[in-house]
């Protein structure tokens, strides 16, 4: 008789483990989605919101050169476009960009977004609004010294994988 019970003590062992396995198993696969689901989110965000809304914006605005606006030109930073007529505009457009940058660059940090998918598909042009915006963030730092540290941080992490 002490077999028997013997058998099932470790076949009820067995099972219990193989409950917990399955239950880790599908908590880790929920987590995993909802960060692919999350990341999808946002790069369909930025295609159509407000990321979207205010680069249109800014390409309506004159730079301090007469030319039209265009976060993508690698002659130009922030500081080359920027004049008292135009300042105060290009600051409203150009702020939900850098907070977005910043917002993506946390929720990479904290594991909201699949830091895989987003680099992916937004690298470049964070790289790029990065270097664009570098003089922007500096002004923004004299008022608070931990201004858009993270999107810093996470650029700054990508520049170095490509190097």
């Amino acid at each position: 008789m002490a077999n028997w019970a013997l058998i099932l003590q470790v076949i009820t062992n067995f099972l219990m483990f193989l409950s917990l396995s399955v239950l880790c198993y599908q908590i880790y696969s929920t987590h995993k989605w909802q960060k692919h689901k999350a990341a999808q989110d946002l790069i369909q965000d930025i295609r159509t919101g407000v990321y979207y809304d205010n680069v249109k914006k800014l390409g309506k605005i004159k730079g301090a050169d007469g030319q039209s606006i265009d976060i993508d030109r690698k002659d130009q930073t922030y500081s080359d476009i920027v004049n008292e007529d135009n300042k105060e505009c290009i600051k409203e457009c150009v702020w939900p960009i850098v907070t977005l940058c910043e917002d993506i660059a946390l929720g990479i940090k904290h594991k909201i977004y699949d830091e895989g998918m987003i680099s992916d598909y937004c690298r470049s042009f964070m790289l790029d609004h990065y270097r664009w915006l570098k003089p922007y963030i500096n002004e923004a730092r004299k008022s608070f010294s931990d201004a858009y540290i993270e999107f810093e941080s996470m650029c700054e992490k990508w520049n170095k994988k490509a190097e």
